[in-house]
């Protein structure tokens, strides 16, 4: 599992370059957290790379389908 942070001057590498760069080496589950937006896209890794499951926004609750009973409460995340 990688979590990624974003900032303005590294978005769109994120979404890019390093999310096939983390298929490629067999990461099962890719977060993308963006603390501008107040999200966090959530993607598995399928059988054509990272497939997105969910995007959870501030007050949601993010449940992993990787670590099974985690959830975490992004309305603490980005209080």
């Amino acid at each position: 599992m990688v979590i990624e942070i974003t900032s303005p001057a590294t978005a769109e590498r994120d979404r890019g370059f390093k999310k096939t760069l983390y298929a490629r080496h067999g990461v099962r589950e890719y977060w993308i957290v963006d603390p501008q937006q107040e999200t966090v896209e959530l993607f598995t890794l399928g059988e054509r790379g990272f497939q997105r499951v969910a995007t959870y926004h501030k007050g949601e609750v993010l449940h992993s389908p990787l670590l099974a009973g985690l959830a975490i409460d992004l309305g603490e995340v980005f209080a």
